[in-house]
């Protein structure tokens, strides 16, 4: 049985394409050519099946987001706590006033 040769992506116009098993077996490299601004088709069976793009500071939220949205708390009408008390009391040392 020949060794398999070493497959080299194919580039076609603004993106690489590689074939799935590469993907499996370089998956770190094919990350970092996004990270560097390539956009990288994966094929199985010749098929285009899964595109790894780069991402832009567009891309990223300037803030975490939550998929709950904005929390609307009800005032339940009791006293703020410092962090201190609040630490007391959960460690069954408040005042329990």
């Amino acid at each position: 049985m020949e060794p398999e040769a070493h497959s080299v992506p194919a580039v076609k116009g603004e993106f690489m394409e590689i074939a799935a098993r590469e993907f499996n077996r370089r998956p770190a490299q094919i990350l970092a050519a996004a990270a560097h601004g390539e956009t990288v088709i994966i094929t199985k069976n010749g098929t285009a099946v899964a595109r790894v793009v780069p991402i832009t500071d567009d891309d990223i939220p300037p803030y975490p987001t939550d998929p709950m949205g904005a929390l609307a708390l009800p005032d339940l009408g009791l006293p703020d706590l410092s962090d201190d008390e609040i630490e007391d009391a959960l460690r069954g040392r408040g005042t329990g006033s």
